[in-house]
């Protein structure tokens, strides 16, 4: 299943208009540029970041083998020092918002991202895209449903 969620990130950054970094090496030396994810068993989050300053932030839940809910946003981000601030553009449910600013370091090959209120762990994704995986974009709701939304400015 793990790898079936590493490709998803690949193919839903894709989507969304951030290239992957699947060939990246990971690493202080590389910073945060590539794409990021910790997995929870059918339950996934992940960060791409890229060169040219844009990022995308999923929520995503695997349904099947081959099929996965998804709440997108993406945006732009600046990075100063070791501290990055996230300025959300698009999403596919608004208040999704990935919290707005963290610190970060590496553990090992780990991007440990600190927000104000949260601590995340999230391992390098190097797997290549599944193009058989059928995702649906929207949001997930407070009762663990899900409701299908397209991807808009500044949110629904």
């Amino acid at each position: 299943m793990k790898t079936s969620l590493i490709s998803l990130f690949i193919a839903a950054s894709t989507f969304v208009g951030c290239s992957s970094a699947s060939s990246t090496s990971h690493s202080p030396n590389t910073g945060i540029y590539g794409t990021w994810m910790y997995v929870n068993g059918a339950d996934s989050v992940g960060f791409t970041f890229t060169t040219s300053g844009t990022y995308s932030y999923e929520q995503m839940r695997m349904t099947s083998d081959s099929s996965f809910e998804a709440s997108i946003e993406t945006g732009t981000f600046t990075q100063n020092g070791s501290s990055i601030a996230l300025n959300p553009v698009k999403e596919t449910c608004m208040g999704l918002r990935a919290p707005g600013a963290a610190t970060y370091t590496f553990e090992g090959d780990n991007l440990i991202l600190n927000f104000s209120s949260s601590l995340l762990e999230l391992t390098p994704d190097t797997a290549t895209a599944n193009t058989s995986i059928d995702i649906e974009y929207g949001c997930f709701n407070t009762d663990g449903s899900f409701t299908p939304e397209p991807l808009t400015v500044g949110g629904n």
